[in-house]
């Protein structure tokens, strides 16, 4: 955003900020404001991906706006107005702080919600791997079973036969 200034100004005027009319000075703060704003949306969505390193970052950019409003508001309002504008600024730091930490228990909430679904479904997959390992094993039991009374049942009919062989033999 690109605030204009009147010819008339001079460097030194420009420099201190003294020489700035009270709409040129509404929007700067507008504009610091909304840079804020979106500060505030870019650290919920960054803590939602645990990227620290990235949200220390906007901490220091949106400490740096705290600042940055607060110096503006300082020197282009009196005493009275600047009282007025604190609690202004307060009020605005009150309600971000209450809409982070809304965010923020609703990210809590969906991630609990999450972790709920996840250890559900964890259960239920465990729960069908011992269904289906007990039917394998109890399947193969059986299998071996009617595997070890049939070789049972062929040796005892070839020693039979053998049997009478030697016998007819002798």
């Amino acid at each position: 955003m690109k605030i204009k200034f009147r010819r008339h100004q001079t460097e030194d005027a420009l420099a201190n900020g003294k020489d700035l009319s009270r709409k040129e000075v509404d929007e700067l703060l507008l504009s610091l404001k909304q840079q804020l704003e979106e500060v505030d949306e870019e650290i919920l969505f960054i803590v939602e991906r645990n990227d620290y390193v990235q949200l220390v970052q906007l901490l220091k950019r949106r400490k740096k706006l705290y600042n940055l409003i607060t110096a503006v508001e300082a020197s282009h309002e009196g005493e009275d107005q600047s009282q007025s504008n604190d609690k202004g600024l307060h009020e605005y730091l009150k309600d971000s702080a209450i809409f982070t930490s809304a965010k923020g228990e609703e990210m809590i909430d969906k991630w609990c919600e999450a972790l709920d679904k996840f250890n559900d479904g964890s259960q239920q997959s465990l729960s069908k791997t011992v269904e289906w390992s007990h039917s394998m094993f109890s399947k193969g039991n059986q299998l071996q079973h009617q595997l070890g009374r049939s070789m049972v049942r062929q040796t005892a009919r070839s020693l039979n036969i053998l049997a009478h062989m030697v016998h007819r033999k002798s």
